[in-house]
């Protein structure tokens, strides 16, 4: 899980089994709390430098937007999220994948 507080929770809006979660260890993550599997971790070098406050998702699920205690607001195109999601329904294993678009994303392969 996260490494400090977590300070905002969100309900994916087409898929109540997945949650965003944002947190004072400078990253926010998703969840599917159907089958306890992290989905995707944002932090690292272009990512936030302080707590993240809130998130959202957009609705054509490829966008999120975030935003931190370091005076930032983030728009993080992520075109492989849907995927992402529907994949985390089928978790066999918990190897990370850093996504070739976003180097300072990681996710879970299956």
């Amino acid at each position: 899980g996260h490494g400090y507080g977590v300070n905002y929770l969100l309900n994916h809006p087409l898929d109540d089994n997945i949650v965003l979660s944002c947190s004072d260890d400078e990253s926010f993550r998703i969840w599917n709390i159907h089958t306890k599997h992290c989905v995707a971790i944002f932090c690292g070098h272009d990512a936030h430098r302080s707590s993240v406050v809130c998130a959202d998702f957009h609705v054509d699920g490829k966008h999120i937007i975030s935003c931190s205690k370091d005076h930032c607001v983030k728009l993080w195109r992520i075109e492989s999220l849907k995927q992402w999601i529907a994949d985390s329904y089928h978790v066999h294993d918990k190897s990370v994948a850093v996504d070739e678009d976003n180097p300072n994303t990681e996710h879970n392969k299956h």
